[in-house]
C-alpha cells in the first residue's frame, strides 16, 4: 500500500480498521519515530499504544534501520496500517470531521490496530543472487523423516495462537488414484485469549521430481472442539519449483476441488474451481522470527480463480539449508517459527 496522502484515504481505512489505538512495534535492527518527536520505539520492542481519540491527530511514522540492517517495509497483517509500504507512514484524522460513523470509531477504546516496522540484515544484499535450490532439502521429504515445530500464528480476525506440532513422512499412500508420499502432521493450536484449544491432523500427499515438489492434495481434520474436515484435491497437481533464480516466475493451471467433511469424513459440500497460480522466487534474504535470524528464500505466490475479481497473494520464506518454512504472510493470516527440528536436529 502506498503512503497515505489524504484524510480521505485514512477515513476509508478507519471504516474497516477503526484506528483508536495503534500498537507500534519493530523487529530487531531498527527503530520507529515520528517527525514531530512525540513517539518513538526502540529496536525489537512493542511500545506503548498510541491513542487516536480526536480529529487533531496527524503523525508521520518513520522507520530508521541501524548500521548493518535495512528497512523491509511495514508488516502486512490484519488491522495493520501501511502494510507492504516502504515509505513513511502518515496517519491523520482531520477528514473525520462531520462524519458521525468515523467519530464513533474514535470514541471506541476497545479497538486495537498495528504498525510494525520490519528490518533485516543488509549483509545478504537484500534479494540475493543464489538459486532457490539452496532452500531445497530432499531429506525433508524422504520417508521416515520426522520433525517438530512451534509457531506463532495470527488469523484474519487478529486472533493469536501458539501452534505446536509433530510430523512424519510416510511412503506408499494413495490419493485420488495417485501413489504418493504423505506428510502426516498432528498439531495443537492454543489461542492466546485462553479460549478452547484446537486439535487437528493434516495429511499432505505429494511426490518429488528432482527439485520440483508436486502436491496432489491436502486433507485436514479438526478433532476438537468440534470435529469437521476439509479436503483439497489438485488436478493434475500443484507445484513448487526450487530451481528458480532470483526474479524468475512460473505459472501453473489446475482444477481445485474443495470438499467440506463432517466429523466422520463424509462429504457435505463440494465445489470445483479452475485456479491459476504464479510463483516468483524473489531471492535470498535475512529474516528474523521469534526462533532466530535465518538466511531464507522468499517466494511470492499469486492465485487467481474464475469469478473472483482480486487475486490472493501470499509470501513464504524457507530456510537456506534445512528447507523448513520459517515465515508466511497473507491477507488472511501470518505464521512465524518459534522453534523446530528435523530428525532431532534443531533448525
Amino acid at each position: 500500500m502506498k503512503k497515505i496522502q489524504s484524510a480521505v484515504v485514512l477515513a476509508a481505512i478507519a471504516v474497516t480498521a477503526a484506528g483508536c489505538r495503534i500498537q507500534v512495534s519493530t523487529t530487531a535492527g531498527g527503530s520507529v519515530s515520528t517527525l514531530s518527536g512525540s513517539y518513538s520505539c526502540n529496536p525489537g520492542e512493542s511500545c506503548a499504544e498510541v491513542s487516536v481519540m480526536d480529529t487533531n491527530f496527524d503523525e508521520t511514522f518513520v522507520a530508521t534501520p541501524q548500521a548493518g540492517f535495512q528497512f523491509d517495509g511495514w508488516r502486512r497483517r490484519n488491522r495493520g496500517f501501511c502494510g507492504g509500504s516502504m515509505n513513511d507512514c502518515r496517519l491523520f484524522t482531520s477528514g473525520f470531521v462531520g462524519n458521525d460513523i468515523l467519530l464513533a470509531f474514535l470514541n471506541n477504546p476497545e479497538e486495537l490496530f498495528f504498525l510494525e516496522a520490519v528490518f533485516s540484515s543488509s549483509s545478504s544484499g537484500g534479494s540475493g543472487d543464489g538459486s532457490a535450490s539452496s532452500c531445497f532439502n530432499p531429506d525433508l521429504y524422504a520417508p521416515g523423516t520426522t520433525f517438530e515445530f512451534t509457531q506463532e500464528e495470527v488469523d484474519e480476525e487478529g486472533q493469536r495462537f501458539t501452534a505446536e506440532g509433530q510430523g512424519i513422512v510416510e511412503s506408499g499412500a494413495m490419493f485420488n488414484g495417485q501413489t504418493a508420499n504423505v506428510l502426516a502432521v498432528d498439531q495443537t493450536l492454543n489461542p492466546d485469549d485462553g479460549s478452547g484449544v484446537i486439535t487437528a491432523e493434516s495429511r499432505t500427499y505429494f511426490q518429488l521430481d528432482g527439485t520440483s515438489y508436486q502436491e496432489f492434495g491436502i486433507a485436514f481434520i479438526a478433532t476438537a472442539p468440534e470435529p469437521f474436515g476439509l479436503r483439497n484435491t489438485f488436478d493434475p497437481f500443484r507445484e513448487e519449483r526450487f530451481s528458480l533464480m532470483p526474479g524468475e516466475s512460473f505459472e501453473q493451471t489446475f482444477e481445485r476441488t474443495n470438499d467440506i467433511l463432517d466429523g466422520a469424513g463424509n462429504v457435505i459440500i463440494t465445489s470445483v474451481v479452475d485456479q491459476i497460480e504464479t510463483i516468483t522466487f524473489d531471492g535470498i534474504e535475512m529474516v528474523t522470527v521469534p526462533g532466530g535470524t535465518f538466511e531464507a528464500c522468499k517466494f511470492t505466490e499469486s492465485v487467481e480463480q474464475v469469478d473472483v475479481p482480486f487475486p490472493f497473494q501470499s509470501v513464504t520464506w524457507y530456510s537456506v539449508g534445512s528447507g523448513f518454512p520459517i515465515k508466511s504472510e497473507s491477507s488472511d493470516e501470518s505464521t512465524e517459527l518459534v522453534s523446530g527440528s528435523i530428525n532431532g536436529v534443531d533448525i
